[in-house]
């Protein structure tokens, strides 16, 4: 559940990056634009240049128009604005390139946004205070849902390796080593509900570093993997195995057994074949996750 939230929040917070970093046109050259205006009417275009006249339209307001000039020739472009700059200060000018009412051959710009040459704008700072905020409720978030404990914790303890009476009696008489025989250990209060009285079949492992082990299964949920946050039945070993790497299932109404695959990016394999979600189980099949290989055996 953690980490599909945590992958909903990574996902949010990207797309809030993308939407919040605007669209910047393409840097122009005053002379170009002056040369050629044909070619630019209509277009979004962005100028750094000095500003030099300023032009109040009516008097007395903060409307009107100001020329901007850079290095590419000495006659300066006429922009149009709301807001009147000071004389004298650099800014990077993104606009819309249109013809001046009083000369159609005239090109003017109608300003749409106005920054210190190297600075951001209102708009965007705006933005970026806003991404931070999200940001840090993000983190927020992340760090408590890190730090929740998981209700069923105490419910499933971690799996004690126990020998079945059936191997000590065989090492006892002499016969080949017995292969070691795992099976999960419930609490007290809780064991007739977590356990079935007998095994009802049995996880060999036939490659890997737990290669011998049998672990028994008495539940009709088995949880498979590394030992980490969630406690497994079938605990393993190997460190290419996730620590949630799969889970065996019982179904008690067809007797019926199942193998789900839970880790996106280390998929466990049935007779070689790579499961990606389910796969139904028989009895004899190769379970294979990582460099471990369990042979399912019904009892």
């Amino acid at each position: 559940m953690n980490q599909k939230v945590n992958r909903a929040c990574l996902a949010l917070l990207f797309m809030v990056l993308v939407l919040s970093i605007p669209a910047q046109a393409k840097e122009e050259w005053i002379n170009d634009i002056l040369v050629n205006p044909v070619r630019y009417w209509n277009m979004q275009v962005t100028l750094v240049g000095e500003v030099q006249n300023v032009n109040a339209n009516p008097a007395g307001t903060t409307r009107g128009t100001y020329t901007l000039l850079d290095d590419s020739c000495p006659n300066p472009i006429t922009i149009r604005t709301k807001d009147l700059p000071p004389v004298g200060r650099a800014f990077k000018v993104t606009g819309v390139v249109m013809q001046d009412p009083a000369n159609a051959a005239v090109p003017v710009i109608k300003e749409l946004e106005r920054t210190d040459a190297g600075g951001f704008s209102t708009q965007t700072r705006n933005l970026l205070i806003a991404l931070g905020a999200l940001l840090a409720v993000l983190i927020v978030i992340f760090v408590v849902l890190l730090l929740k404990p998981k209700k069923n914790a105490d419910a499933h303890p971690r799996a004690q390796e126990i020998i079945r009476p059936e191997a000590r009696r065989e090492n006892q008489r002499g016969a080949a080593a017995a292969p070691t025989i795992v099976v999960p250990r419930a609490p007290a209060q809780a064991a007739e509900t977590q356990l079935l009285q007998n095994p009802i079949a049995e996880l060999l492992v036939e490659q890997g570093g737990d290669k011998g082990t049998v672990f028994a299964v008495y539940k009709g949920t088995t949880t498979i993997g590394r030992a980490g946050t969630r406690v497994n039945d079938v605990v393993l070993t190997d460190p290419s195995v996730s620590k949630e790497q799969a889970s065996l299932y019982f179904d008690s109404a067809s007797e019926r057994f199942s193998v789900v695959n839970e880790s996106e990016k280390n998929p466990i394999r049935v007779n070689g074949v790579t499961v990606e979600k389910k796969a139904s189980l028989k009895g004899s099949e190769l379970i294979e996750m990582g460099k471990t290989a369990l042979r399912f055996r019904k009892i």
